[in-house]
């Protein structure tokens, strides 16, 4: 025999007072169902983070991890519609000195105002982006859009968040700013 209960929790993290209402069927759905607010609760706290425009996150990862890297954020990109882009042009690549990169992969949302780009922390010349970050061998570089039509504070972090979560790897962050550090 089961006995139900309802159980609700009030959420502070959240903009207005929410509440999660469950009905426990047994003690394992109520772990269950404890394990799953959590998520949503840690989901908000994450959201709640004030995003710069500019912002750099190192993801700790081997170089070898590439491949694992780029199919993870591109799974996450096709939900919406998007890929990143590997660029290999010139122009593109010397934008970036004094690094010196072979190749980098980018994405602009232009749904959310955001850009950003996936870079090798070491350059083909040995130097490092973040050298005191060595344990990070890719970086990920943000833009958020400000005065983008489609700009929308919460839609637009929780997008880029996503897309730093989706890598699967640890991350550090190098740096927030509001202006371009470049």
């Amino acid at each position: 025999m089961h006995t139900s209960c309802t159980v609700g929790y009030i959420c502070p993290l959240a903009d207005t007072a929410t509440v999660f209402v469950a009905t426990m069927k047994s003690k394992t759905s109520l772990n269950t169902n404890f394990n799953e607010w959590q998520l949503h609760i840690n989901a908000l706290a994450e959201r709640s983070i004030i995003m710069k425009s500019f912002s750099c996150y190192g993801i700790r990862c081997e170089k070898k991890d590439e491949k694992i890297l780029v199919s993870r954020v591109n799974e996450y990109l096709a939900a919406h519609d998007r890929t990143m882009t590997k660029t290999i042009n010139e122009s593109l690549l010397k934008a970036r000195l004094p690094f010196v990169y072979k190749y980098y992969y980018w994405n602009r949302n232009k749904g959310t105002g955001t850009y950003f780009e996936v870079i090798p922390n070491e350059d083909a010349e040995g130097k490092c982006y973040s050298e005191e970050n060595r344990d990070c061998a890719w970086i990920i570089k943000t833009r958020i859009h400000l005065t983008h039509p489609e700009y929308k504070k919460e839609a637009t972090e929780l997008f880029l968040q996503e897309v730093i979560r989706a890598t699967g790897f640890d991350t550090v962050t190098i740096y927030e700013r509001d202006h371009d550090p470049q």
